[in-house]
């Protein structure tokens, strides 16, 4: 895909290629007379709008498929359900030796 496609006309492809240009040469000619060195940073437009559509652009970019409720339900609801299989299991067990009489029930107040 041709950068005019994308930008629509010229003045405004030009435009950000010399925002882009200009703050390319300010960021790699670092020494200047009376000032120190001094890493700056260029910012990259494509960057910067991928940037944006992952992280603060999350919904609009988001499509609900069977795919995702499933995931969101195993991840979401799953790890509630295992640890309420987990806990029960492990009072149950431990009731059962306390009614054979294997296990004697501790004076605890944390257990």
């Amino acid at each position: 895909m041709c950068p005019m496609e994308l930008y629509g006309n010229m003045a405004d492809y030009a435009s950000i290629r010399a925002v882009f240009s200009r703050s390319l040469m300010l960021s790699s000619s670092s020494t200047f007379p009376g000032k120190p060195f001094q890493w700056t940073t260029t910012e990259d437009p494509a960057l910067l709008r991928w940037t944006y559509a992952r992280t603060a652009n999350v919904y609009p970019n988001f499509r609900p498929t069977p795919k995702t409720s499933l995931l969101g339900a195993v991840f979401g609801i799953g790890p509630l359900v295992f640890w309420y299989y987990v806990f029960k299991n492990d009072r149950d067990r431990k009731e059962k030796l306390i009614q054979e009489g294997k296990l004697e029930r501790p004076l605890s107040i944390t257990s």
